[in-house]
């Protein structure tokens, strides 16, 4: 379940009424950490981390749908996920006028409060 502080409700709203396109929803999604196979100068092997895991919040057109998976999921998720967002966009709910997409999966979280605080999004979880 999500829950919207005022002021994030305030600029996800605003958000979504500065699209051209009215079929907007509000993605708050846990993205898994990338990392990249890297060489150290000595030749080793290493994995480096180029995105940490964390919650993203964003607004994007239904018809996107599948690249916001992607960019959760990363370009190897984001095949196994695909069949599961046709799904998901038949699982949007409404929150205080918005359409609200929640992917909890690997946060192990069950709900979640997002608030809008400094120019940016932050989300404050209950685990299961």
């Amino acid at each position: 379940m999500v829950t919207f502080t005022s002021q994030a409700h305030a600029e996800l709203a605003r958000r979504a009424a500065a699209s051209a396109d009215p079929d907007q929803i509000v993605v708050v999604g846990w993205a898994t950490a990338v990392f990249d196979l890297v060489r150290s100068p000595e030749g080793k092997a290493l994995w480096k981390e180029e995105y940490p895991a964390q919650w993203r919040v964003w607004v994007l057109d239904l018809s996107r749908l599948a690249d916001g998976i992607s960019y959760l999921y990363g370009p190897e998720g984001a095949q196994r996920h695909y069949e599961e967002s046709c799904k998901w966009a038949e699982g949007l709910v409404r929150i205080e006028g918005l359409r609200v997409l929640f992917l909890p999966e690997g946060s192990g979280a069950s709900d979640v409060t997002v608030d809008f605080r400094d120019g940016q999004f932050r989300i404050q979880q209950r685990t299961v």
